[in-house]
């Protein structure tokens, strides 16, 4: 087991966005907020306690779920044009990801193309606080943000600088806006990346306690079927699952797989929950952590309470399927109109930028894992 270093610095507050203008007066009084379009109604309730603070805001909405370099530039253009002094970023995985590399560059005004080949590291950047309204983003507690290139699709993780990263708002009512399909999808990606970081060469106790304990939480929830919306404590269990992730993969740094998953959905433009669903029984099935003796227990933290009889001898990629199964879930790759080219360039990109951090990685065994999922 690896040596644990600790240090986390942005602070973190659950509970109700209501607070939102109240933290960031401090940081700064004219605020960029870069938000996916899609959160039309929560859009105006974030400006509107902005302003009632005597904020002065500027919406950036345009922050589709296939935002790549091309919308970054337009992002960047805007912040240096209003003189913004804080970044604020809004909705799922890569709308956050738009918004970090928007605040990191926005400051010293490095180019795009330079900033994603790792030509230049920025130093400075504007102050940024994130809303993450799904709960999920495995860099949550890293100066890391993952860029999509506009043309060639390929992706890279940049460095943030690191005294940028000030704050993550998670108000669990921000789900309420997701239906059934989305949130269990979204809780399958939790558990893609808290399964990474539980079985990580790299894993420490703290991050096997974070991790342990996201996934058990996760795979509760996700054992039962019916209405998301009925209880306000399930959204915060998801947000508190996620959490735990966050935490347990801060230390790890994010796992190959669930960079994978950033790159083939980059790639393809497909959604990222759709794609972490599909990977996750794939990554349990491959002998991608071979002779990891914590796989084994890995099973008892994947069976819920109350847990049904014939779940007691599964496997935990059986209990994966089941989820699949229960939630009428995608489960193969073709049903995602993914094709096998595509799963082909996107194991090549992936090995590409992890090669020199994971010495035992090979492209071969990214690719039979995502080759299984057709």
């Amino acid at each position: 087991m690896a040596d644990l270093k600790m240090n986390i610095p942005p602070e973190v507050i659950i509970g109700s966005v209501n607070r939102l203008g109240d933290e960031a007066v401090f940081l700064g009084n004219r605020i960029l907020l870069i938000a996916d379009s899609a959160l039309e109604g929560a859009i105006d309730d974030v400006r509107n306690i902005l302003e009632s603070r005597g904020l002065s805001v500027l919406l950036f909405s345009d922050a589709v779920p296939v935002s790549t370099t091309f919308t970054l530039n337009d992002a960047l253009s805007m912040a240096r044009g209003s003189h913004a002094n804080v970044i604020i970023g809004m909705g799922g995985v890569k709308t956050l990801q738009l918004a970090r590399a928007t605040a990191s560059l926005a400051v010293e005004k490095i180019f795009v193309d330079d900033y994603l080949r790792g030509a230049v590291r920025p130093v400075k950047g504007l102050p940024y606080i994130e809303l993450p309204t799904s709960g999920r983003n495995p860099f949550m507690f890293r100066s890391e943000c993952f860029l999509t290139e506009h043309s060639e699709r390929y992706s890279r993780i940049c460095p943030m600088p690191e005294e940028s990263l000030k704050m993550i708002f998670l108000d669990p009512l921000f789900l309420d806006s997701y239906s059934d399909r989305y949130l269990y999808m979204a809780m399958m990606d939790i558990l893609l990346h808290s399964v990474e970081a539980y079985l990580s060469p790299r894993a420490s106790f703290f991050s096997d306690v974070q991790a342990s304990r996201a996934i058990s939480e996760v795979s509760s929830l996700l054992g039962f079927k019916g209405n998301a919306h009925s209880s306000p404590d399930r959204f915060s269990r998801i947000y508190e699952a996620s959490l735990f992730s966050a935490y347990g993969g801060a230390l790890n740094g994010v796992g190959a797989v669930t960079v994978l998953s950033y790159m083939l959905s980059g790639y393809t433009g497909k959604p990222k929950g759709a794609i972490s669903t599909v990977l996750l029984p794939l990554l349990l099935e491959s002998s991608f952590f071979p002779g990891n003796d914590k796989k084994l227990s890995l099973a008892k933290l994947c069976h819920h309470e109350p847990m049904p009889e014939d779940f007691k001898s599964l496997k935990p990629e059986e209990v994966m399927r089941r989820f699949q199964g229960l939630h009428e879930l995608p489960s193969r790759f073709s049903a995602l109109g993914i094709t096998a080219q595509e799963l082909s360039e996107a194991a090549s990109l992936t090995y590409s930028i992890l090669e020199a951090q994971i010495p035992s990685l090979t492209q071969e065994a990214l690719f039979n894992i995502l080759q299984a999922g057709l």
